[in-house]
């Protein structure tokens, strides 16, 4: 595909370099705390299950995004692409089928019967082969697609694989999930690390097919770019105690990390386990989370836990205004200055998420003005962190 727009390489590496100084809480030449907005005009109104399913329909999307991401804000936006078929592809290397109940929703996979429906399924799981099982083929022939096509001028997410502890819940019952951890600690332990490898096997591949890790985001769905690769959901966390996350979770997630040089955790939240988030080796920098299930005690427990040491990216959604989430993002940061950075991040249309835009918001005019009002926010916020650390 011949890109009909101009791609600014020295700036887009101006505000790499941004990004890796805010991580590492050098502020003397920042002036503001980056706002990750991903604009997704989304200008043909094609479903998600058609953006999913029709490669040149995901990369017309793709390129109009980036197109959209340069022209709409000034500063901060770094163009990625988002190679996606949905959370549905280590469920589909253990042969479980995709199901779309909604073309505007992204698909699951159900559990009737589930994958491992009583423990000694977990010992019969073998290893998948990545190159030629369940969705991994189309996954890694839509990757190579997506970067031949724009001529790997842009780097890319890799699939959607999730973490040990969530693809655990993927494939059990739910009541065996939240029961086996009382009940049977080295049969789930078992699973978690045999999961870890399928994770990394599976990044391995995606990481091939992009043309190496200097290529991609991150080792796993997150299209926003980070200077550190290794990445691992948890979205599970919420739903376990902190004693069961440090048991079965860490282990496992740190094989990942360790193959990657450490990197983000992910979590929409709740966080009942945010003590056990960072970890000095393999090296945790912070993790990514959604603004709304960030609630006064987890913010004051990471204002102490993560202070100048570690980050966050929070996400933004509009569901009533812009004021509105533009509110929801200051409650975040009072919480957090001057002791910790958040990072706000948005799709902003309609998204591989589960919140797009309200129809009365249209992502051209209403991307500068979010942008705008979320920069006056994000200088005063810089402003604050560099006078404590003068």
């Amino acid at each position: 595909m011949v890109l009909d727009f101009d791609i600014p390489a020295e700036e887009i590496e101006r505000r790499k370099q941004v990004i890796r100084d805010v991580w590492d809480y050098k502020l003397d030449n920042v002036d503001h705390i980056p706002i990750y907005l991903i604009p997704v005009p989304n200008s043909k109104g094609y479903t998600l299950k058609e953006r999913f399913t029709d490669k040149r329909k995901q990369l017309e999307v793709e390129v109009e995004k980036i197109k959209a991401g340069l022209e709409l804000m000034p500063d901060d936006y770094i163009p990625t692409l988002h190679p996606d078929l949905g959370y549905v592809v280590t469920q589909s290397v253990f042969g479980m089928k995709p199901v779309y109940a909604d073309p505007h929703q992204p698909p699951y996979t159900k559990k009737d019967p589930p994958k491992i429906a009583e423990i000694d399924d977990i010992y019969r799981l073998k290893m998948p082969d990545p190159y030629n099982d369940g969705l991994m083929p189309e996954g890694l022939e839509r990757i190579k697609f997506l970067m031949e096509e724009t001529n790997y001028q842009f780097p890319c997410s890799l699939l959607d694989v999730g973490g040990p502890m969530d693809i655990a819940y993927e494939l059990m019952g739910t009541n065996l999930f939240f029961t086996i951890m009382y009940d049977a600690p080295d049969a789930i332990e078992y699973l978690a690390d045999f999961l870890a490898d399928v994770s990394i096997a599976l990044r391995e591949v995606c990481i091939e097919a992009a043309g190496g890790i200097k290529n991609i985001t991150s080792t796993e769905w997150d299209e926003k770019w980070f200077p550190k690769k290794g990445y691992v959901s948890d979205d599970l966390a919420f739903g376990y105690s902190s004693k069961f996350f440090e048991k079965f979770a860490v282990p496992a997630d740190d094989k990942i990390y360790n193959k990657y040089g450490g990197g983000l955790l992910h979590n929409c939240g709740p966080h009942p386990s945010v003590e056990y988030y960072l970890r000095d080796n393999p090296k945790i920098y912070g993790f990514t989370c959604t603004a709304w299930d960030l609630d006064k005690s987890t913010l004051e427990k990471i204002k102490v836990l993560f202070n100048h040491k570690a980050i966050l990216y929070v996400e933004l959604r509009i569901t009533q205004s812009i004021k509105r989430t533009v509110e929801e993002y200051k409650r975040v940061v009072d919480a957090l200055v001057p002791n910790v950075i958040a990072i706000p991040w948005m799709w902003v249309g309609p998204s591989t998420s589960l919140y797009p835009l309200p129809s009365y918001m249209d992502v051209r005019r209403d991307t500068p003005i979010l942008y705008s009002k979320l920069l006056k926010i994000t200088k005063e916020y810089a402003d604050k962190i560099k006078k404590v650390k003068d």
